[in-house]
Formats: structure tokens, C-alpha cells, sequence
């Protein structure tokens, strides 16, 4: 995975304490400046508080960060759901020094158990510390539940005489259907 950062782009994976086996479960992709965003999101009739909250942020056309636990869906929840997802998000947007509607969350995992939203809190400092251009891999890993391994995908092109590189991170299969299920 050598040579996948974008530039302008940083990412970080950590350990916050979420999964019970001590690995990668906090993530983060941040922009140093804001960026265009675009979503697809579940039409399940049961979407977790962070579906609910970023369908309603990325309607401003821009966000400046990612941040993803893993170990938690934070789903069938209920306002606590949305109230941690709003707070997981301000305590990035704070470390970061940016607007908190600019951050966008995603959780993957475990549903209808309460999010450890202290651990994420208490993380978050390294998370941004450690922030880098090369920091793909951690934020791949750190995005995994039932996956075996990471992945990450990267490609350079040129369209009109101009180079672009994208990179792509994504994790398992799994609650796929019906209609992207809790994606």
C-alpha cells in the first residue's frame, strides 16, 4: 500500500478501547480544506444515527472529515444514538479546529448497544496526532469488523491534460441487502 495518500488529504487508525481485542477501531480521513461530498445511503426503513445525521449534513455540498469507529453500529439506539453521533463528531471537529457540521460519522458493528462514546472521546487526540498523508492503511484497518484483511484501492489518470489520483477504502460485504441493509 506504498503511495496511496492523496494529497491534501490525511487519515489515522487507532485503538480506542471499542473492540474487545485491542485493535484498530477509531478512523479518521481529513481534508485540509473543506471538500465536495457526495452520499448513497440505506433505504432501510432502520438507519442508524449516523445515516440519519450525515444524509442531513452532506446537503451543504461540503464536509472536511471522516471519523468511522468500528466494533459499534451505534443503531437501534434511539436519540442517545443521535446525541453520540453529534458529540463524536464535535469532539473531532474540536481537535481539528473546524466547524462541527463539516464532519461527517460512520460506525460499523455491533447494533443496539450503546456507543462508547467516552472511549472515542478519550482517543481522539491521538487519532489526530498521528494524521498523516501515508495514514490510508491505518484507516483501513481500523474500519474492519468481520473483514480479514484491509481494503484499499489506488489509481492515477489524466483527463484533459491534467493528473488526478483516487483512492478508495472500503470494508466487507456483509448487511449488503436489503438495500444496502445498515451501510
Amino acid at each position: 500500500m506504498n503511495n496511496i495518500g492523496i494529497k491534501g488529504f490525511q487519515a489515522a487508525g487507532v485503538a480506542a478501547g471499542i473492540k474487545k481485542n485491542g485493535k484498530k477501531d477509531l478512523g479518521l480521513i481529513y481534508s485540509t480544506v473543506p471538500a465536495s461530498v457526495a452520499g448513497v445511503f440505506t433505504r432501510n426503513r432502520i438507519q442508524a444515527a449516523p445515516v440519519v445525521l450525515d444524509r442531513e449534513r452532506i446537503k451543504s455540498g461540503t464536509c472536511q472529515a471522516i471519523v468511522v469507529n468500528s466494533g459499534n453500529a451505534n443503531c437501534c439506539t434511539g436519540r442517545q444514538g443521535m446525541v453520540d453521533a453529534e458529540d463524536m463528531a464535535g469532539v473531532v471537529a474540536e481537535g481539528l479546529g473546524i466547524v462541527g457540521d463539516k464532519i461527517l460519522v460512520a460506525s460499523t458493528g455491533v447494533i443496539g448497544e450503546p456507543l462508547p462514546v467516552e472511549k472515542i472521546k478519550v482517543a481522539v487526540p491521538e487519532l489526530i496526532n498521528t494524521c498523516r498523508p501515508e495514514g490510508i492503511s491505518d484507516l483501513a484497518q481500523s474500519i474492519m469488523t468481520t473483514d480479514t484483511v484491509p481494503k484499499v484501492v489506488s489509481a492515477k489518470g489524466r483527463i484533459d491534460g491534467k493528473t488526478f489520483k483516487i483512492t478508495g477504502i472500503a470494508k466487507g460485504a456483509g448487511m449488503i441487502r436489503p438495500d444496502m441493509a445498515t451501510m
